[in-house]
């Protein structure tokens, strides 16, 4: 798949860029379940973004939707408090996603994101085994944290490509 990556020059661009931020902070917060649906609507945005936007507009799309999460978790409840723990892994994974992607462009899609999603998941489901081993959180978070992300970053990574194609015959 051939994309374009922006360079956010024009108006056009800029606002490809804002909707994207405005998704990946709205959806979590407005949305909070089911996670399956969030989570792939999310790692869709990651995608899009990794293929779409220059590296340097990425840090801001690993940060958000966390952020978005744990401030619905403040406004609407329950807050948990062992979201505040995974931040630092979501927001690694989330990058390791994007990363992954871009730098391994060469491959083909169907090989591209599962490996993409692999490091992601591994990056979150260690930090989820270390919480676990150490008693910080209960041990329903190390599916939360493998299974689920995969699942999520597999499905939001095909519904990008699937969108990203559509974006591309349009232009």
């Amino acid at each position: 798949m051939t994309t374009r990556t922006l360079a956010i020059r024009s108006s056009t661009d800029q606002l490809v860029m804002v909707l994207l931020y405005a998704s990946a902070v709205s959806i979590p917060f407005l949305f909070g379940h089911p996670q399956l649906v969030v989570g792939s609507v999310v790692n869709m945005l990651l995608v899009l973004s990794a293929e779409r936007l220059a590296r340097r507009h990425l840090l801001p799309l690993a940060l958000l939707p966390s952020l978005a999460a744990l401030a619905r978790g403040l406004v609407f409840g329950p807050f948990t408090p062992f979201l505040l723990y995974f931040l630092p892994a979501i927001w690694a994974g989330n990058l390791a996603l994007m990363l992954a992607l871009r730098r391994l462009r060469g491959l083909p899609g169907g090989l591209r994101l599962p490996l993409a999603a692999l490091a992601k998941v591994a990056l979150l489901y260690i930090a989820a085994l270390l919480y676990v081993n150490l008693d910080v959180v209960p041990e329903m978070f190390l599916s939360a944290m493998g299974l689920v992300q995969l699942q999520t970053a597999l499905l939001g990574g095909l519904a990008a490509f699937a969108f990203g194609r559509l974006l591309d015959r349009a232009s």
